[in-house]
């Protein structure tokens, strides 16, 4: 028996290579979420050509789920595009933190 092989239908899912149209619920017409919320606030930034890590999140938004923000409004229809972008630690040692923004063209516009 080869122990090496992988039963079919266990490949990986590739979900950290997906794009957000691909993203299961996408819709093409744009929903805003609710006022007042956290992620309207993120949505506000991210439509004045604002750059947002986690950290900016939780300083700016008092929020440490920002993925998960993103994910929602990606869902609503918005084309938050997340560049992987190395940040020196409190080491001294780089570490790869995403970046997301709207793109330049069309993502700030309903």
């Amino acid at each position: 028996m080869n122990t090496n092989t992988k039963p079919a239908g266990c490949e990986p899912a590739g979900v950290m290579n997906r794009t957000w149209e691909s993203v299961q619920g996408h819709s093409t017409a744009r929903q805003y979420p609710r006022e007042g919320t956290v992620a309207a606030d993120v949505l506000a930034a991210l439509r004045a050509g604002q750059l947002i890590t986690s950290l900016d999140a939780w300083r700016d938004f008092g929020t440490s789920r920002l993925a998960a923000i993103v994910f929602d409004l990606r869902r609503m229809g918005w084309p938050i595009v997340a560049e992987t972008i190395a940040v020196p630690n409190r080491h001294g040692q780089r570490s790869k933190i995403a970046r997301y923004h709207l793109p330049a063209t069309g993502g700030g516009d309903a």
